[in-house]
């Protein structure tokens, strides 16, 4: 990998390339080349460093091209789970041999290895907005090379089952619309021309569609487009914003998600409470599966 920093800034520059896990690189200024060693491995990947490219530094630009020579990480893949809430995630945790936990703006951020598998974890928080700032910091700063959206979901129609995991193969923004503007159909992202997003693919589990919008009701406006018109068959608040963002970065993106609740069962929310234990047995059991097949 090569790219450029500026020389006021290159006593920083290096202290990045160190914490991005940069163990040998050359520093090139014309046609002087230096090699520079740097002392120990950090948290994260290649992917931080390339934060550095094309940044203006100060005011002076004399610029110091990089060229990465060797890397602490080995070349193994880093997978990180994005997840709205700590409870959802805590399966993840536990299995996880923890390495450091932090927080940073506001997420909290845990890395380590999970089944032998270099691993982080963001709790991004719920709803739309966090889960794609929880993906662009699993890609920012953790270097994450596929992300992974775990956790509970509502059901919209009979082929789901309450307590039983299902993969995402396309993921669409219901409450996102341009129809009046661009003739587009419902959830039609401005820079797309079809209103479902793919995901990755594992056939682990069967696969099915879902709708992702900032709301959590039982309103039958709401059932009727996402069954009538979007034909999901699943619903939640997150998944859909974290595929737009691995969109844009390409980033391999997966999603499962334990159903929770269903549709036409009586209230959702009085489900959702009374189902979480079961799925999250159901995630504990499911995990190292999900992790092995990556």
């Amino acid at each position: 990998m090569q790219g450029s920093v500026y020389q006021n800034e290159r006593r920083n520059a290096c202290a990045r390339f160190e914490a991005a896990g940069i163990r040998r690189l050359q520093i090139i200024r014309g046609r002087a080349r230096s090699r520079l060693r740097l002392r120990r491995p950090h948290r994260f990947t290649r992917r931080h460093v390339r934060r550095l490219r094309g940044r203006l530094f100060g005011r002076r630009t004399i610029v110091l091209s990089y060229k990465i020579i060797q890397t602490s990480q080995g070349g193994k893949a880093m997978i990180v789970f994005v997840i709205a809430m700590e409870k959802e995630a805590k399966p993840v945790l536990s299995a996880m041999k923890a390495e450091r936990d932090i927080v940073f703006c506001g997420k909290r951020l845990v890395t380590g290895t999970l089944y032998g598998k270099r691993c982080g974890v963001v709790v991004c928080g719920v709803g739309k907005a966090n889960a794609a700032m929880g993906a662009q910091i699993a890609i920012d700063e953790l270097g994450a090379d596929v992300i992974i959206n775990l956790g509970v979901a509502g059901g919209l129609n009979r082929t789901v089952d309450v307590g039983k995991i299902y993969g995402i193969s396309h993921a669409v923004q219901y409450d996102f619309d341009l129809t009046q503007l661009n003739g587009t159909a419902m959830g039609t992202l401005d820079e797309c021309k079809e209103n479902y997003l793919p995901l990755s693919a594992l056939p682990l589990y069967p696969f099915k569609r879902i709708g992702t919008g900032d709301r959590f009701n039982d309103s039958p406006d709401d059932f009727k487009l996402l069954t009538k018109v979007l034909k999901a068959d699943i619903r939640d608040m997150e998944c859909g914003a974290i595929a737009q963002v691995c969109m844009h970065a390409k980033v391999k993106c997966f999603a499962f998600k334990i159903i929770s609740d269903l549709a036409g069962s009586g209230s959702t929310t009085e489900q959702y409470l009374c189902n979480l234990s079961l799925c999250f047995s159901t995630l504990e059991r499911e995990l190292e599966k999900i992790i092995s097949a990556l």
